[in-house]
């Protein structure tokens, strides 16, 4: 009877453990959507640099000031 109990207690443990593994693993990020206005405008994470690629995170929010522009809203998606 206590093999048993224990033996659940270990399998719970264990898958537990597993879905917490999985959700620590961050996804990569597939750019940057950045909207003005009416105008809305997708950047790939592919065109950033590997050095700045390596810092965005999803979710992120930033405003960007583009000559010409303005200070534009972007977050990472």
């Amino acid at each position: 009877m206590k093999k048993t109990i224990l033996m659940g207690i270990v399998a719970l443990v264990a898958i537990a453990s597993a879905d917490l593994s999985q959700a620590a693993k961050p996804k990569k990020p597939k750019g940057v959507y950045c909207e003005q206005g009416g105008q809305n405008v997708f950047f790939p994470a592919s065109r950033f640099p590997a050095k700045d690629r390596a810092r965005l995170r999803i979710g992120q929010k930033a405003t960007i000031n583009v000559a010409g522009v303005g200070p534009i809203q972007c977050r990472v998606y």
